[in-house]
């Protein structure tokens, strides 16, 4: 009997030490057995961005966001106007910041790279933020795999 309740007892203390503890992400789970990395190589598919708060219209607009477990990255962005579908394809690599609160996007064909802080990273969603810094604008994109 006293052990019973003696296991009982820590299995309380550890689930509510797990549960209560601080996530990474504003929007993440509390605990998952996936690793950051796990849960962010995955094929993704633009569900929402919103611009400064405002929705953005993305009919007629496809993107799609491939992380590979090598970190490299390949972004199909597609969009149809008038009737005539238009694709733009960039390749490159992706990493985390030193303390993986950051998603970082390098485009090989010109050496530039994009940050985005992570507000949300599943093994099935992955919300981002990103500030202009030469205007303040917040751009929140909310991505699903495919």
């Amino acid at each position: 009997m006293k052990k019973t309740l003696f296991f009982s007892v820590l299995s309380l203390i550890v689930a509510t030490t797990f549960l209560s503890s601080c996530s990474k992400y504003d929007e993440g789970s509390k605990f998952t057995l996936l690793s950051k990395k796990s849960r962010m190589v995955n094929d993704w598919h633009l569900i929402s961005q919103t611009e400064n708060g405002f929705a953005l219209n993305l009919s007629g607009v496809s993107w799609h966001l491939t992380l590979s477990k090598d970190g490299t990255a390949k972004t199909t962005f597609s969009y149809t106007i008038a009737g005539q579908t238009l694709t733009n394809e960039i390749n490159g690599e992706w990493l985390f910041s030193n303390d993986k609160s950051k998603l970082i996007l390098v485009d090989s064909s010109n050496n530039t790279s994009e940050e985005y802080t992570i507000l949300k990273l599943t093994n099935s969603e992955l919300k981002v933020q990103q500030i202009d810094p030469s205007n303040g604008d917040i751009t929140i994109q909310t991505w699903e795999t495919m």
